[in-house]
């Protein structure tokens, strides 16, 4: 990809995982770290959303950005996704939550069960 936007040589090789990846900004900041060569590791919801873009952006960066769909509510499918994501790239540097749903809840009523 070529790109008017700095680059930032401390990205390169940096394992980055970005939540609520596969649509919309959450897709436009996972192009933007594979421009910088970053290993990307994207979280969602939508398989179908996600799997797309994800294709589109391989062999644009060192590896090819991993897609996973996941559910980050359902607390053991996100522990199994975040190592999937540590298997293929090792540590992770960056953390990007960009994951959202607006269904809101008073603060005490929320929890890791829910």
């Amino acid at each position: 990809m070529n790109s008017p936007f700095a680059r930032y040589s401390g990205l390169a090789n940096r394992v980055v995982l970005v939540t609520g990846g596969a649509i919309g900004i959450g897709a436009s900041i996972v192009a933007h770290f594979v421009e910088q060569a970053a290993r990307v590791a994207v979280l969602d919801v939508g398989r179908d959303a996600g799997e797309a873009p994800a294709a589109a952006l391989a062999r644009h960066g060192p590896d090819d950005p991993l897609f996973v769909a996941v559910d980050l509510g359902d607390i053991v499918a996100l522990r199994t996704a975040i190592s999937l994501a540590l298997s293929q790239f090792g540590p992770i540097g960056v953390l990007v939550n960009n994951a959202a749903n607006d269904c809101r809840r008073d603060m005490d009523s929320v929890s890791v069960a829910m």
